[in-house]
């Protein structure tokens, strides 16, 4: 049976930011995460940098996932987030399930339980997020777990030549 476990990033565990800063710098799988604004190729930031920004708000939330003792993900939950394309109380969610070997496994399931739970216990009972309109497995994904369509931003992240839409969507708790 897998172990699935959500820890605190902590401030100066570079084990925590190496792992997000490897998933930025891969280019198979940051395009999904990373919204890309101009057509130049996307430059990671340093790790030095990453270590550096550490953000703090209590208003923010957020988390590595662990599988089995490794980290495979990341999570960030945020109660406070201007860029809602419905501006009602809600958490706004980020998850990047990084390590391939973790995915397909039900760590993506695993973790929407756990930050559906965490916004309700922080008196939410919405959540929204958005989708990059070429990202099919996640927008599948979403709408399995309930998630509906509200709305998208056009021209709104760059990638394979042309922009694309980031589509909006909510789950009311």
């Amino acid at each position: 049976m897998m172990n699935i476990e959500f820890k605190f990033l902590e401030k100066n565990n570079q084990e925590h930011y190496k792992a997000k800063h490897k998933w930025i710098c891969d280019e198979t799988i940051n395009h999904l995460f990373t919204p890309q604004f101009v057509p130049q190729k996307i430059v990671p930031p340093l790790l030095s940098d990453m270590l550096n920004h550490f953000d703090d708000r209590v208003t923010s939330f957020h988390y590595m996932i662990y599988l089995d003792g490794e980290i495979v993900g990341d999570l960030g939950v945020d109660f406070d987030f201007p860029m809602l394309y419905n501006k009602v109380p809600s958490a706004w969610i980020g998850i990047t399930i990084g390590e391939a070997s973790a995915r397909g496994k039900g760590v993506g399931k695993k973790t929407m339980q756990f930050v559906e739970k965490l916004a309700l216990e922080q008196g939410f009972n919405r959540i929204e997020l958005g989708v990059f309109e070429f990202n099919q497995k996640a927008i599948a994904f979403y709408e399995s777990l309930g998630y509906k369509r509200i709305g998208q931003i056009n021209d709104f992240t760059f990638y394979k030549g042309k922009y694309h839409a980031d589509f909006r969507y909510e789950k009311l708790l």
